[in-house]
């Protein structure tokens, strides 16, 4: 029951209630799919804005299944809204080399690189995602940022 009840908690945007649910049932299966600990962790990343929560819940997730692209790619940005930069890198790297037609993980780490200023890599990752995805506004909205950022010489 508490397996159904915390997707339509989410889906009614009743943060509170699914992560309450979703810890109810972590006491009663303390081995749950790696979904559930992935769903928690964006919870409270994206709408409690809790890191050290997000973290420890993503960190549980990608024990349950390393293979999990997703959940890779949210640690990258939880690490990157920690600014653990070192971090969000490597965990972007690994999303894309277990989806590496996925163009999410390449957008996210030019995001990182525009932190940086590292202006060319960036460039070069949102490319990557624009290749991949030619239609999506965002990443070609993205790229114009990027672009722009070049030419006033910050971010």
């Amino acid at each position: 029951l508490y397996s159904l009840l915390g997707p339509i908690y989410e889906r009614q945007e009743r943060y509170d209630e699914a992560l309450r649910t979703y810890q109810r049932l972590e006491k009663l299966e303390p081995n749950l799919p790696a979904i559930i600990f992935g769903a928690m962790a964006s919870i409270y990343h994206f709408h409690k804005k809790m890191l050290p929560e997000a973290l420890q819940y993503a960190q549980k997730a990608l024990a349950m299944d390393a293979n999990s692209w997703r959940v890779h790619n949210l640690l990258g940005v939880i690490y990157t809204d920690k600014n653990e930069f070192r971090q969000a890198i490597d965990a972007f790297k690994d999303a894309m080399q277990l989806v590496p037609n996925e163009p999410m993980p390449h957008s996210d780490l030019a995001k990182v690189y525009l932190a940086q200023g590292r202006y060319d890599e960036a460039l070069k990752s949102v490319g990557a995602a624009v290749r991949l995805a030619p239609r999506d506004p965002y990443f070609q909205e993205q790229r114009r940022q990027i672009q722009a950022a070049m030419a006033s010489g910050k971010e």
